[in-house]
Order: structure tokens, then C-alpha cells, then sequence
């Protein structure tokens, strides 16, 4: 009898514990989501689609918070994690950029795609539907050129290593 009330005493502790940790995380955490600015096209009709899915949790208005994004100290984590992405590229203020702006944003993007920096690691642990495949990142090239934005051709694995190896030497 005396176990059941020391285990009923921990359930109870818990939850409110947790409670009071979700409505701690509830009242410090920003806005999660500001208003949609932004409707039209980015790339195109075919690769909004993909960016949508990949990038738009971090690099958006749009996020989606599952769950686990209430949970005490993720909560934080996440918040500062999207808000940095957001502060860094947010396509739901797209249309505000300028075209040197966008221009540089899709090559910047495309680099980090290739170099497999975006969506980070720990993201795609948890939502593998959000990697962009080496097709996927090929239409959005073509599709990217297409609309008039001369981006750099690919570099292939060995010549990526080779360049990087180089750069690392010329610090050193």
C-alpha cells in the first residue's frame, strides 16, 4: 500500500512538473508563427513543392510544430533553431527581397543542398520525408535556370573534396 501512494505521489509531482513546464515554455517562447506575407512562385510551379517540404519548417512563417516542439527545453531549442533559419532565408518574405538578393539566396540554397548542410542532419533524423533528392535537386537547377538565374554548374564529389582539401591547406 505504502509503494502504490509513493508511485502515485511521483505520477501526480510529474505532471505537474510538466505542466508547469509547458506553460513556462508557453509564455517565453516568441510568436511561433508570424503572419504569411508571401503567395507567389519561388522557383517555380514544380519546385515550390520541395521547398515547401523541405525547407519550409526553418526557412518560413509556415512551420509546423509537432508535438515534441512543446516539450520543455526543445521548445527553446527549436524556437531558437527555426528563428535563426528564418533570420537567415524566410520564403514567407520572398517577395520583399530584391532580385540580387533572391538570386544569391537560391545559390547560397543549392550550394548547401549539394553540400548535404540543409536540411541539417538532426532534421532529417526525425523527418527523413524532408531530404531532397540528387533529382529533385537536379529539376530544381533546371528549373531555377530556367526562370533566368545563372547559378554555378555542379561540382562533382571529387572535385568538391579536392577544392576543400585545398582551402583547408591555405589556411593552415
Amino acid at each position: 500500500m505504502r509503494i502504490q501512494k509513493i508511485a502515485f505521489a511521483l505520477i501526480i509531482g510529474g505532471v505537474i512538473i510538466w505542466g508547469g513546464s509547458l506553460a513556462i515554455a508557453k509564455i517565453i517562447l516568441p510568436e511561433k508563427n508570424p503572419p504569411v506575407k508571401h503567395q507567389d512562385p519561388i522557383i517555380g510551379k514544380q519546385s515550390d513543392p520541395i521547398l515547401k517540404r523541405s525547407c519550409f519548417d526553418c526557412h518560413s512563417n509556415e512551420t509546423r510544430w509537432p508535438w515534441y516542439t512543446y516539450m520543455p527545453v526543445i521548445s527553446v531549442l527549436l524556437a531558437h533553431d527555426v528563428d535563426e533559419g528564418r533570420g537567415e532565408l524566410n520564403f514567407s518574405e520572398w517577395s520583399q527581397y530584391s532580385l540580387k538578393k533572391k538570386t544569391q539566396k537560391l545559390k547560397e540554397s543549392i550550394e548547401k543542398i549539394e553540400e548535404k548542410e540543409m536540411p541539417m542532419k538532426i532534421y532529417t533524423l526525425v523527418h527523413p520525408e524532408t531530404i531532397i533528392t540528387s533529382g529533385e535537386l537536379a529539376f530544381m537547377r533546371k528549373e531555377i535556370s530556367e526562370s533566368g538565374i545563372s547559378i554555378p554548374k555542379e561540382r562533382s564529389s571529387k572535385k568538391r573534396e579536392d577544392e576543400d582539401h585545398k582551402n583547408e591547406n591555405e589556411h593552415d
